[in-house]
């Protein structure tokens, strides 16, 4: 991941298939075709992560809601790939019991739902513990307190997985380059290269210096995500649209506002479901389905967007009496579905589909979180398919991703704890769990890095941790580290000023900011700080 290297190899020789888009499609293609001996390079235009792929509702889902519309076979391949991407990184992909209320007049009866999650265990393999329970509405309030206690019948209670898709992202980018594919960020795909009209390459520009580069490879593949179309566009022919973009947005609140236990998966008053997830210190909601129309790069949140997810919340949990002022943080993401005329946006496949433009420009769009690794193998074949290159089966069902070197959740845990004999004075659980949850095995060197560091122990760590994303991770500009590599701004922000001096003076030295760069990647970071109480005093 030495992004310098990286723009000299990317322009020696040819590469087997060059990827275009650095999102989790981007990234589980480059490390499918990698690890089946394809010679494979990635460019993504701005950070890895930096489109949909950090802006998602942060589940491994098991499928569920497509037992509503009896597709069985989807349920079961989806509930086998959480389990497959669950064991690449146990630190990342781990178990969180969900609880899906049954309210009077909802749209869950208690046999249908009973037997639903049933099936749906069966179908996704789910073992053990981490099989459905049905509680009864006595047994539902004391797991879950602050849920509507007039409305509230029973619940399901059963198990879904919590990642960071951002981290994940990165995770895959990492173990596809310790594999040998050659990756950078902040490169801009432009015009195609030909061989007897056949796509061989592309002209690029490095978007940090605007230098120009030369690409070559036998294939390309376009996993730009909402950009998708704008690559199609390059390649001349066909110019109508693939995709039709819908936002989804998510806010943030302070736990202390909305104390939950657990996950809850619940209905809006109109009918659309909503997440509740505590993570850390703070619980996130969402999302909503709305149609997109405008800058691509920055989907912002809408005071309507807040009103709707608040107005859900405080139906499900009155207590809480939940207002815009209490939200510290959000994010807003466009979800690339497949186009289809006269269908309405919730009517919308999310299944990725794969096409291909007469000059051989593979496209890929639409999926899923959960199914990135089965979407990667599918493009693969399609390539391996098209040409003679030789190459492996897939191999991505039992790698482990860098950092996720543990057999299973319960090795992560007793890791943490570990960490915690060692560095407890220095860390207390909270931050030894949040650097394993981030890094893995990774966090050991972390830490004593931080150790190493004259200063507090949250500035030491962070710092740190900076440290390590510039050298490990391809981290270029402030938004990188606090956004991508840590979660920080949506997360973890009130820990922002107290870290933000050691974190800039890290980022600055390691690469060689001038100062008019430095003012800039300051003032990147007050605007995000800022955007919450922008929208929302609007």
């Amino acid at each position: 991941m030495n992004r310098s290297l990286n723009l000299q190899k990317l322009q020696e020789g040819e590469f087997d298939l060059l990827i275009i888009g650095g999102g989790i499609t981007g990234t589980g293609i480059a490390l499918d075709a990698q690890t089946r001996g394809l010679k494979t390079a990635l460019v993504e235009m701005q950070d890895f992560a930096s489109g949909t792929s950090s802006r998602s509702t942060k589940l491994i889902h098991g499928g569920l809601r497509y037992l509503k519309k009896f597709e069985f076979g989807l349920v079961a391949e989806v509930g086998r790939e959480r389990a497959v991407v669950h064991r690449s990184a146990p630190h990342l992909v781990h178990p969180d019991k969900m609880l899906l209320p049954l309210l009077k007049g909802g749209q869950n009866g208690r046999t249908l739902l009973g037997i639903g999650l049933k099936i749906y265990d069966w179908l996704a393999g789910v073992t053990g513990l981490d099989r459905r329970r049905m509680l009864n509405r006595k047994e539902t309030l004391a797991v879950e307190p602050l849920l509507s206690n007039n409305r509230v019948e029973g619940a399901g209670f059963y198990a879904e997985y919590r990642t960071d898709d951002s981290r994940l992202v990165i995770s895959v980018a990492k173990t596809a380059a310790a594999n040998g594919a050659v990756l950078a960020n902040y490169v801009k795909a432009g015009e195609f290269i030909y061989l007897n009209d056949q796509v061989r390459g592309i002209k690029a520009t490095d978007v940090l210096t605007g230098e120009e580069l030369l690409i070559r490879a036998k294939w390309v593949v376009n996993a730009a995500g909402p950009w998708v179309d704008d690559v199609r566009g390059y390649d001349g022919g066909d110019s109508r649209p693939l995709v039709r973009l819908t936002k989804g947005v998510h806010v943030v609140v302070d736990k202390s506002k909305l104390p939950l236990a657990h996950p809850v998966y619940f209905d809006s008053p109109d009918g659309r479901m909503i997440f509740a997830i505590p993570r850390g210190e703070v619980v996130y909601l969402g999302t909503t389905d709305t149609a997109f129309e405008g800058d691509v790069k920055n989907p912002t949140i809408t005071r309507a967007d807040a009103e709707y997810i608040l107005a859900a919340a405080n139906d499900m949990f009155p207590s809480a009496a939940l207002q815009l002022a209490d939200i510290e943080s959000g994010w807003a993401g466009l979800r690339p579905l497949i186009g289809e005329a006269g269908k309405p946006l919730r009517e919308l496949s999310r299944k990725e589909e794969i096409f291909e433009s007469p000059h051989g420009l593979i496209t890929i769009a639409g999926g899923k979180l959960t199914g990135y690794r089965k979407m990667a193998e599918k493009v693969v074949d399609r390539v391996l398919l098209r040409s003679n290159l030789p190459a492996k089966k897939c191999q991505t069902g039992h790698i482990k991703l860098v950092g996720g070197e543990f057999e299973n959740y319960v090795e992560v845990n007793e890791f943490i704890e570990e960490l915690q004999s060692e560095f407890g004075r220095f860390a207390d659980q909270q931050e030894c769990r949040y650097l394993v949850h981030n890094y893995g095995r990774e966090a050991h060197a972390i830490l004593l890095e931080a150790e190493k560091l004259a200063m507090e122990s949250s500035e030491a760590i962070a710092t740190a941790e900076a440290i390590y994303a510039v050298e490990n991770e391809m981290t270029e500009s402030v938004l990188d580290f606090f956004e991508r590599r840590t979660g920080r701004l949506n997360f973890r922000i009130k820990s922002i000023p107290k870290v933000r001096d050691g974190v800039l003076r890290v980022l600055a030295d390691r690469l060689k900011w001038s100062e008019g760069r430095f003012i800039q990647e300051n003032s990147l970071l007050d605007k995000a700080l800022l955007r919450v109480v922008e929208w929302r005093d609007k």
